[in-house]
This record gives C-alpha cells, sequence and structure tokens, in this order.
C-alpha cells in the first residue's frame, strides 16, 4: 500500500504512518516466516505463540490472550486444536474453577523446544547484519507506541463523567408508560390541593 501524506498531516504523524504500513508488511512476514519453519512440525506461527505463552508455565484462556495482545475469543480456536493435537491439556486452576488453566503436554514440551532451537538459528541469522542498538531502539519505539494506543483506548472507554451526573438545577421527568397512562385515565383527575393564603 502506497501513502501519500494528506495536508493534514504533521511530519511526525506521517512518519508515523508510514512506520505503521511497514509494521503491517512486517507482521504478515513474520507470520509467513513462522509458517514455513514450523509446518513440518504440524503447527502454525499462531499455535506457536499460544505454546509459547505457557512455555513458563500453566495459563487460563484470558491471560494467554492478554499476553499475545489479542482477545479471548480469538484465541480459544487455537487452543481447542492444540488440545485436540494432544499437545496441550486442561488442568485446574486453584484461583478460578471455571477458568481452566492450559499447559504443555510431554508432546507439546518436545514439539516447542524443536521451535526454539529452530528459532534461535533463524532469528541469530537474520540479525547478523542488523545493528544491536538499531534494533533495541526499534524494540522500544514499538513500546512506546502501544503504550500509548493503550492509554488512548483507555481513555476513550471510560464513561465522562458529565455523562453521568444529573445537570445542577434539572429535574428528571418520568415518562409514563402505556399501562401508567391507563391506570390514570381510569382514575380521572386529581384533585386540586388547596394554597395556604
Amino acid at each position: 500500500m502506497r501513502f501519500t501524506p494528506r495536508k493534514g498531516h504533521s511530519k511526525a504523524g506521517a512518519e508515523l504512518t508510514r512506520a505503521i504500513l511497514a509494521t503491517f508488511r512486517l507482521n504478515e512476514a513474520l507470520l509467513q516466516a513462522g509458517d514455513d519453519l514450523v509446518r513440518d512440525l504440524g503447527v502454525s506461527s499462531a499455535r506457536w505463540q499460544v505454546l509459547g505463552s505457557i512455555d513458563a508455565g500453566p495459563l487460563p484462556v484470558a491471560q494467554i490472550a492478554r499476553d499475545l495482545g489479542r482477545k479471548r475469543q480469538g484465541v480459544q480456536p487455537t487452543v481447542d486444536r492444540l488440545l485436540q493435537k494432544g499437545l496441550v491439556e486442561l488442568r485446574e486452576n486453584p484461583n478460578h474453577r471455571r477458568a481452566m488453566l492450559i499447559a504443555l503436554t510431554p508432546a507439546g514440551r518436545a514439539v516447542l523446544d524443536e521451535i526454539n532451537e529452530r528459532q534461535e538459528s533463524w532469528v541469530n541469522s537474520l540479525a547478523r547484519t542488523l545493528g544491536v542498538d538499531e534494533l533495541r531502539q526499534m524494540a522500544s519505539l514499538a513500546r512506546l507506541v502501544e503504550e500509548r494506543l493503550s492509554d488512548r483506548r483507555a481513555r476513550m472507554s471510560r464513561p465522562s463523567r458529565a455523562s453521568t451526573r444529573a445537570t445542577p438545577g434539572t429535574a428528571t421527568r418520568k415518562v409514563p408508560t402505556q399501562r401508567g397512562a391507563a391506570a390514570a385515565r381510569r382514575r380521572g383527575p386529581e384533585p386540586s390541593k388547596s394554597r395556604r393564603g
């Protein structure tokens, strides 16, 4: 996708847009490379990510999704496929009866160990001509943009105080329902209240 800055773009905004588009392309390239690296093991990049997220210990699906920056509904089908292949198993969660823990099986551990060995060789070769300082800056900038996006999303999802509070001096008027209106007609007009002089 080609990008042409618009008049309203700041210089930083235009460069960030170029970086975002490059990130989209990089993500697709990494997923494809991951698929190629582990295809003969019967897994994909998506399944690899889930296996790697529980490398250090069992986790519930919701936590796996948060660690991957994804929604639970998007991770659950991948977990289900790993369960079917016998690479992960369900375990009781002492902290939550309904949220089972996802853990590696011995077969899953063997597959992940093989994947990790392949990844070491692959990434070392890829990084051979790249500078360590530049890679650190790249990772730091990615984290910074992610944090800003998370902060903006949190602010947008937070209800406005003004919208949850009545304006001083105004009263809330109840809208009569059909049943209430019918009952009022049966009762007839209310007698007027006498005012004291």
